[in-house]
Formats: structure tokens, C-alpha cells, sequence
């Protein structure tokens, strides 16, 4: 009786000695307000005492254990769980990040009366290693209304600015089995952009406004340890996505060519701002750069290819203030 008023959701959890954020996210997985939930915890080989956290999690859940695989094969451990699972409806949850409790019970509802929709995101917050929220995260300007968006209408914000973050996300469960599971093409750190990407490309996306979610940010994560190399490989990825479904115009391939030199010096600018150096030639080299380039970068990153990008793309280069959207 209870999954037909409340469908099974499957929420996944990866975790290798996530430390003293475990017992946070645990806390507000507990929260969460809705009703039918499956969990899967995946220990990924942990060294720490952290699965005995588990004993204190006051639901019921599903534990798998495996020898450690990493960050590189993160989508193994995923899928994994995925196996395991038997929710209409799946997300992946982060073992550092918290999640609010009203998360589940709105997105479900819209899932069940759009069936175009194979994924709902939302807004995000930022918090620190104390759980306190230190900004926000919003969609781009152009998307801040609550409705569904196509691969045509999301490519180029994509491309700029990947904004899709996985604690806010809710996949349909069997579109995720038709792709695959949990993508992750080899060299990439993450799973969340190649499935997302392909997930695009089988239905729309749903905007939920405001926040789901809380993602943490603390100097143990995989985001600031891999910085680089990751800034790199998802640069990459989804400049090739970008061209393989932008439409078969001279139009459409020459802003997309814009965007990707926009993006390429982006990229190159944040890298330098990571390492505090100038970047080697290996990584120029990925970016497809020169020595030169440093120099035309250094000269014109900041006036002219912004200027252009802006003018050309207002929507899609803007980013949002923190005032909420207005109809």
C-alpha cells in the first residue's frame, strides 16, 4: 500500500573513510521527510571505522562491501549499489554532503506527472567542514523557471558552466538502466557529467527551484585534491559532447566555437589559479594550447573573448544573482 501512494526511492552512497562529515549525512539522510526509501551504502574498501557509523542509522538499509576501486572507477561502485536497487526512482548521495528534508517528496511528485522527465535538479548550498552554508549555488539565468529543458536548450549552458550537481539530482530509474548505469569513460574523476550528458539525450531535465541539497566543501574532498586534472578531463569530455550533438549548421558550430574558446581559457585561467604557477606543457597540451597562448591569454583573456562572449550569449555567460528569480 505504501508504494502506491509513495513510489520506492533508491538512494545510493558511496563512501571510502569519509571521517567526521559520515555521521552528519547520516543525520540528514534520517530526516528526510519521505515515506518509501531504499538505502545502499557501498564501502568502498574503507580503512577507518567509519561503516560502524551504520550501526547508529536509524532506517533500514543495504550494505555491500568491495576492495577499494577509487575515484577513477567511482561508476563501479555506483553501479554496484544500482544492482542492487529496486526504486522507481535513484539518486547517488555523496558520503560528506547533506541532504534537506523536503528533497524527495516535491521531486518525486513532479517526476509522477511529467514522464518526459528522466531527471529533476535544483539550486545547491554550499557549507563548510562546520555545516555551515557559506553561499549558494543557482542555476543559470536563463533556466531559473520551474519547467522542463531539452538537450538544445541545456548544450550551451552545459558547456560553460556544468551546474548539474548530484546530491540535488533524481534519475528515473529505468532510463538510467537503459544507458548503461552510472557512466564513467576512463581518465575522467566523476561519473555525474557522462551520465548526466547521456541522460540528456533520452528525455528532458526538470528545474526545481531553491535548494535540496548542502555540498561541503573541506580540503580532503576529491574535488580539491584532483583540481587540475579534473578541470581538465570534464573540459574535454564535454567540449567533444558539445560537438557531437550541436546541430549540422555553419551558425550553430561557430557559436559553439566561441563558447569552446571561451571556455578553453576559462579552464586554462582557473588551472593557473589552482597550481599558483604557469601551467607545463602537458597541460597546455590538453587544452590544446601553446606557449604562445599564455601570452594571447594573459593579453586578452580578460577583455576581448569575454567581451564577445557576453555580448553574444548574455543568458548563458551571465551568472545569477543571489535575489530569486522572478516570473
Amino acid at each position: 500500500m505504501l508504494s502506491m501512494c509513495y513510489p520506492l526511492v533508491t538512494i545510493i552512497v558511496p563512501f571510502f573513510n569519509p571521517g567526521r562529515y559520515f555521521a552528519h549525512s547520516l543525520r540528514s539522510l534520517e530526516a528526510l521527510e519521505y515515506k518509501n526509501i531504499e538505502f545502499i551504502f557501498v564501502d568502498d574498501g574503507s580503512t577507518d571505522d567509519s561503516a560502524s557509523l551504520l550501526l547508529t542509522f536509524n532506517r533500514d538499509y543495504k550494505l555491500a562491501k568491495q576492495d577499494n576501486k577509487g575515484v577513477l572507477r567511482l561508476a563501479e561502485t555506483l553501479n554496484a549499489g544500482l544492482s542492487m536497487a529496486s526504486g522507481k526512482y535513484v539518486q547517488m548521495f555523496p558520503s560528506d554532503d547533506i541532504i534537506y528534508a523536503h528533497k524527495l517528496s516535491r521531486q518525486v511528485d513532479i517526476l509522477e506527472q511529467r514522464d518526459d522527465v528522466v531527471l529533476i535538479f535544483s539550486d545547491m548550498d554550499i557549507i563548510n567542514e562546520n555545516g555551515l552554508t557559506v553561499a549558494r549555488s543557482y542555476a543559470p539565468r536563463g533556466l531559473c523557471r520551474e519547467q522542463s529543458y531539452s538537450l538544445n536548450d541545456l548544450r550551451e549552458y552545459l558547456l560553460i558552466n556544468y551546474f548539474l550537481s548530484q546530491p540535488t539530482t533524481l534519475i528515473r530509474s529505468h532510463v538510467l538502466l537503459d544507458i548503461g548505469g552510472f557512466l564513467q569513460p576512463d581518465g575522467l574523476y566523476a561519473e555525474d557529467m557522462p551520465t548526466h550528458l547521456e541522460l540528456l539525450r533520452h528525455g528532458s531535465f526538470y528545474y526545481q527551484s531553491g535548494s535540496t541539497a548542502g555540498y561541503r566543501i573541506h580540503s580532503q574532498q576529491m574535488t580539491n585534491r584532483h583540481a587540475t586534472a579534473m578541470m581538465i578531463s570534464d573540459f574535454r569530455y564535454v567540449r567533444e559532447w558539445a560537438e557531437a550533438n550541436t546541430p549540422n549548421s555553419l551558425y550553430c558550430h561557430f557559436r559553439l566555437q566561441l563558447l569552446v574558446l571561451f571556455k578553453r581559457y576559462f579552464v586554462l585561467f582557473r588551472v593557473m589559479i589552482a597550481d599558483l604557477r604557469i601551467p607545463n606543457d602537458s597541460i597546455l597540451l590538453k587544452l590544446g594550447l601553446t606557449n604562445y597562448d599564455i601570452i594571447v591569454y594573459l593579453l586578452l583573456f580578460l577583455s576581448t573573448p569575454i567581451f564577445l562572449a557576453r555580448k553574444i550569449f548574455p543568458e548563458t555567460i551571465k551568472f545569477r544573482s543571489r535575489k530569486t528569480c522572478k516570473p
